[in-house]
């Protein structure tokens, strides 16, 4: 999973961990607490078949990519730092090779963001190095049949960024691991019946991520454990009778530490949760999404109080839905946005630096792409945003601060009340963190008030941390995040 960033003094946190119980979050019924513009849509090209987010020139803010036909080619986007786009031209994947989902992150560990790109038709993933901007061919790696539903992550815990893929003809995912300069070994899972995709999780909290596959026929979710990077199958979850799952994403839901499932399953449209216990799971418990077809799913914090909420594209209604978590992992009522036509893959990243993360769809029908920017986190305040999932890279983005004033990231083990002491910064200003609070890093914002501290957060910190700002020209603080 790419950490994505915007214009700011980025600073790493190190996160210490003494003895902790967990903090049990008491939450009431989750609602739709969102607030979305209405979605833009930028032409791509031809049947586009995935999007990605990334800081393509280094300006600080992230960009887009976009697969599209005929020819086979990666169209690029540049954000003019408000989620704005600018088509920037592309590169060519090669004649019929049938470019389809594609995953960025920083591959060759160079410190900047590359792309790993499915080849559908070839039956083969391939990367292209950023280079300042421009990207060039690197490695490419054999996978199975007609492949689909990318995912990366840090699977082995070595500090580099490996891949998981399913493969829908050959009834089987992919493990792809990096050997730091990205290029690939590749291990084969064996799957059911057409499977749709796979996805990360650290689901017993052991600091390595575990995999999980989709199979849409079988009606089930085939789950590896991860033991020192060999993958065995745990266990085969069933969706239900009735209910086809495809897309799926891999977070803490109930943020207690351990690595849970969403699916985006159709045949009724719902989205299907499968909490982790480390070695089995409870549910699914099903959702309805409001949408038809509901076919990919995303993990974020939309309406900024600090739990990961739901976002699944529906590509026979034409749209997206947005669902609010009530902190242990139980879902509300969806607020629906309208898309292009088909939207088959979505993705969400904070494209303008405030108000949460946005989404992006990839229109498969509508050769487009749709935009949605999130207002949800908007109010005049210090706002705290996290990117990613734990255990991995995350981003802590700070926005609203003073622009080109200090910024201080405090971590504690509990939400509290606590009173910064006398002869600190904003002596006497009450936090939302308990007794144990603790600066972690202190960051200059940028010219638009935004702040980001990286992370790499390992498995031991999930569902034990908590996160706050103090904008310390004004005294303000932002909203609680946990880990």
């Amino acid at each position: 999973m790419r950490v994505n960033s915007i214009p700011l003094v980025r600073k790493p946190m190190r996160i210490h961990l003494l003895n902790l119980s967990l903090f049990a979050l008491l939450a009431g019924p989750a609602a739709a607490q969102f607030t979305f513009d209405p979605g833009v849509n930028y032409a791509v090209g031809d049947r586009p078949g995935g999007v990605a987010a990334l800081d393509i020139d280094n300006d600080g803010d992230l960009d887009l990519a976009a697969t599209a036909d005929n020819p086979d080619r990666v169209v690029l986007f540049l954000n003019n730092g408000s989620g704005v786009f600018a088509n920037a031209g592309s590169f060519a994947t090669g004649a019929g090779t049938g470019a389809e989902e594609l995953a960025a992150g920083d591959l060759d560990g160079d410190g900047d963001a590359d792309l790993a790109v499915v080849l559908q038709n070839s039956n083969r993933l391939r990367v292209w190095l950023n280079q300042g901007g421009s990207f060039t061919a690197g490695a490419m790696a054999v996978i199975g049949l007609e492949s689909r539903g990318l995912d990366i992550g840090d699977h082995d815990d070595d500090g580099d960024l490996d891949l998981t893929v399913a493969n829908r003809d050959s009834n089987t995912a992919n493990v792809l691991t990096n050997n730091g300069s990205a290029t690939f070994s590749v291990t084969t899972l064996t799957a059911g019946d057409e499977p749709r995709a796979a996805a990360f999780s650290d689901i017993d909290s052991d600091g390595d991520l575990d995999v999980a596959v989709t199979n849409h026929d079988a009606r089930t979710v085939s789950v590896f454990r991860n033991t020192g990077g060999s993958f065995a199958l745990l266990t085969t979850l069933s969706s239900g009778p009735n209910v086809r799952p495809e897309g799926i994403t891999g977070a803490d839901l109930n943020m207690d530490g351990l690595g849970d499932f969403a699916v985006a399953s159709n045949d009724p449209s719902v989205v299907q949760i499968y909490l982790s216990q480390g070695a089995s799971f409870t549910g699914p418990n099903n959702y309805a999404t409001g949408g038809i077809g509901s076919g990919d799913v995303a993990a974020a914090d939309f309406d900024c109080d600090g739990d990961l909420d739901l976002a699944t594209s529906n590509k026979d209604s034409n749209n997206l839905s947005v669902m609010a978590n009530n902190g242990a992992g139980a879902f509300g009522t969806p607020a629906i946005v309208a898309t292009g036509t088909v939207p088959e893959v979505i993705i969400a990243a904070q494209l303008d630096g405030q108000n949460g993360p946005d989404l992006v769809t990839a229109n498969q029908l509508g050769n487009n792409m749709t935009v949605v920017m999130n207002q949800s986190c908007s109010g005049g305040g210090v706002v705290l945003t996290v990117q990613g999932s734990c255990p991995g890279p995350m981003g802590f983005v700070a926005s609203g601060a003073t622009p080109g004033g200090r910024v201080i990231y405090l971590r504690a083990f509990g939400t509290g009340s606590a009173v910064i002491p006398a002869g600190n910064p904003c002596a006497g200003t009450v936090l939302g963190l308990d007794n144990s609070a603790a600066v972690a890093a202190s960051v200059t914002a940028g010219p638009g008030g935004n702040a980001l501290v990286n992370v790499n957060v390992p498995a031991a910190a999930c569902g034990r941390i908590f996160v706050q700002v103090l904008d310390v020209a004004t005294c303000r603080t932002s909203n609680v995040a946990g880990i």
